[in-house]
Order: structure tokens, then sequence, then C-alpha cells
């Protein structure tokens, strides 16, 4: 009971974490926090894409992780959804973004797409997949990478348009270097957190799970879909 009482009061142990691989841009403070409160519990965070963290948690390689939905839910417990913000079009050319954009104004324009790795199973290319497939067409991006951030930097260069959550561009200063839009109809992006088996988890998973909740309903507040224009 000696041996374990420091991981049980949350005093030691390691917490493996998974998170959307653009998390740490609009999470930054969340290690932090958690280690201002939790000084000696190691923090060990997996930033991927949602389908792979999905996986990991599934074949217990990670305890919880927090996706962007939909996602493959088979095995999983998907808790309450924390937080949703809007992917935009971003352009160099301000008259690219004067309207919102259709899904046929995307297939009609050269377009950078991120999760390269994952396109059949990232939530938010499937979204786009099904818009473009209930247009009768097939969504192919001109150009594919791995990151939000790489799409961004691509975009800035004036050689395709591209997709990106809002709240990503603007931590990292893109919303004010390129114009961007509302897909027409918006296109929202939901989160929350999974786990395997919510009531085996260790109680430094747990802690970081709470204190994930608070911080992303505080981004919630302030990124609600509703008031982005």
């Amino acid at each position: 009971m000696d041996s374990v009482s420091g991981i049980r009061d949350r005093e030691e142990g390691t917490v493996s974490f998974g998170m959307f691989n653009s998390g740490p841009f609009v999470l930054s403070g969340l290690i932090p926090a958690f280690r201002t409160l939790h000084p000696n519990i190691h923090v060990r965070v997996i930033g991927s894409n949602s389908a792979q963290i999905a996986d990991a948690v599934r074949t217990g390689k990670l305890e919880a992780g927090v996706v962007a939905l939909p996602i493959d839910a088979r095995g999983l417990t998907i808790g309450d959804a924390l937080w949703s913000c809007e992917a935009a079009y971003f352009h160099v050319d301000p008259a690219a973004t004067a309207r919102p954009v259709t899904v046929q104004g995307l297939l009609e324009r050269p377009l950078v797409l991120p999760d390269s790795g994952w396109a059949q199973t990232d939530p938010t290319r499937r979204q786009l997949s099904s818009r473009a497939q209930r247009a009768g067409s097939s969504l192919v991006p001109d150009i594919e990478v791995e990151t939000g951030v790489a799409a961004l930097q691509i975009a800035a260069s004036g050689v395709a348009g591209a997709v990106v959550s809002v709240p990503v561009a603007e931590a990292l200063g893109y919303t004010k270097r390129l114009h961007w839009v509302s897909l027409d109809p918006p296109l929202v992006e939901t989160f929350a957190v999974i786990t395997r088996d919510p009531d085996s988890l260790s109680p430094g998973t747990q802690a970081m799970i709470e204190l994930l909740s608070q911080h992303m309903r505080m981004l919630h507040d302030q990124y609600d879909p509703r008031s982005i224009r």
C-alpha cells in the first residue's frame, strides 16, 4: 500500500495521453498547468491524427486521448463533446475569400489539405469527402501535407488555398497574414475525450482529463462557431 500511495494520491506516476495533432497549439497551457498542480507526475503526450490516437487507445498503448469526431468507436468510450470550432478556407487573395466557399468551389481551386497519412480516416477529411460525394464528385486535393502548419505555410505562398481550423491558424498568427472565410455550409470540428475503460483509469490520467476538460470548455467559449463570421 505504501508503494502505490503516491500514485493513488496523484503525487507520482506517469500520464500517457494522446492529443490531436494541432492540440499543442491551442492547448499550450495545459501541460504547464498540470505540472504545476502535480509536479511529480511524469507527462508523456503523443500528438497524432485523431484516428491514430483512437487506435492507440483501443489497443491499450494509451490510456486516453482527446480527438476530433467522428472516429471509429469500436472498443472505445467517447465522452461528452468538450469543444467545437470551425475549419475555414484560407488564401492570400482577398477575392478568393469574398464569399463562403462551397465544396464545388474547393473542387475548382488549387487546394492543400493536411493529414496526408490519414486521408481516409481523418475526421475533417471525412467531412469534406462526404460533401464532395453528395455533390457527385470526389475531393482530391492538389497538395497533401501532414500538418495544418504546413498547409498554412503553403497557403501563405499563394500556391493553393487551405482548409484549416481557425483557432490553430490564429494561434500561429495566420489569421493576420491570410484572408479567410467560412465554408458553405460551415464545417465544424468537435472534440471529445476517449478511453477504453473509464472505470480503470490511473489517478494521474483522471487528473489530466479533469484539467483538459476545463481548458477545452474555455476554448469552446472563446471559439464558439456561432460567433465566427
